[in-house]
């Protein structure tokens, strides 16, 4: 189970393994966290950023 405290909603994802997820499933898991493209973008930004700076 998924939490997402920002939007209070929840999704379960199942464990695939060492399968990638299609990139279907992964939309339905966004849309049903409620996170907006916008903001997922952002979060991609700010990781390889800290990435890079080596902070992760």
């Amino acid at each position: 189970m998924w939490y997402n405290p920002a939007t209070d909603m929840e999704t379960v994802i199942n464990n695939w393994g060492h399968k990638d997820l299609k990139p279907g499933t992964i939309r339905a898991i966004i849309r049903q966290l409620g996170i907006s493209r916008e903001n997922l973008g952002r979060s991609n930004e700010k990781f390889f950023e800290q990435r890079s700076r080596g902070c992760v």
